[in-house]
């Protein structure tokens, strides 16, 4: 049985998702798996059974038969998600979650759960295509100009030759084929270009577009 420091992990699979476990182990008979250590502050002089009368703690209590009760991880707690998160990332079967105070701690295994991950992992993949991305390459929700309606049809979003040619009150107009362009409508007078090519970017979005 060894347990190894982790670090950052990222998975070629969902380069968008990361996680850190405390540790990765390594067993004979249990196979690969994560460490999960938390010591929460404000139950730190408490037992770890008094933490489930606590107010959005991890643990949670079950009664079982014969009046018999067990202790339990939240499956809808952060950790629970964030267990689910590191177990994929890494590519192991279970975690083992620590919970530590002063007096004693809890261990639960938690075992990668596909059906909760695809699920998900789906919603935040669509967040981070239509809120992260777009924040990050063209800072869409902060910037300051006004924010233009968004086609949910892609075609929409690539400016056509005809459109190219069409009138302004300014004359000739050309868009920019990078939708979170802050500019957005050029002057073809002012570009100094009889003709350009489809799709047309702006030289900006041009060097970002190409930038590694």
């Amino acid at each position: 049985f060894v347990i190894n420091s982790s670090g950052l992990l990222i998975n070629s699979k969902f380069p968008c998702f990361g996680a850190s476990p405390d540790g990765l182990i390594s067993c004979d008979c249990c196979g690969l798996g994560c460490l999960e250590v938390k010591c929460p502050y404000c139950v730190r002089d408490d037992n770890v059974e008094e933490l489930v009368n606590f107010k959005n703690m991890c643990l949670k209590a079950s009664v079982l038969e014969d009046n018999m009760w067990s202790i339990d991880l939240d499956r809808n707690h952060a950790y629970f998600y964030q267990t689910q998160m590191q177990m994929a990332v890494s590519e192991r079967s279970y975690c083992d979650l620590v919970v530590w105070t002063k007096n004693n701690f809890y261990l639960e295994r938690v075992y990668s759960d596909k059906t909760f991950w695809d699920c998900e992992s789906e919603k935040a993949l669509s967040f981070f295509n239509h809120v992260i991305m777009p924040e990050l390459l063209g800072k869409y929700f902060t910037r300051s100009s006004p924010l233009k309606p968004v086609s949910s049809n892609v075609q929409d979003m690539i400016p056509s030759i005809e459109k190219f040619n069409e009138k302004s009150d300014s004359g000739d107009m050309i868009r920019c084929a990078n939708q979170y362009c802050s500019v957005q409508w050029y002057n073809l007078k002012s570009l100094k270009k009889k003709s350009l090519i489809s799709p047309w970017y702006c030289k900006q979005c041009e060097t970002l577009k190409f930038r590694k």
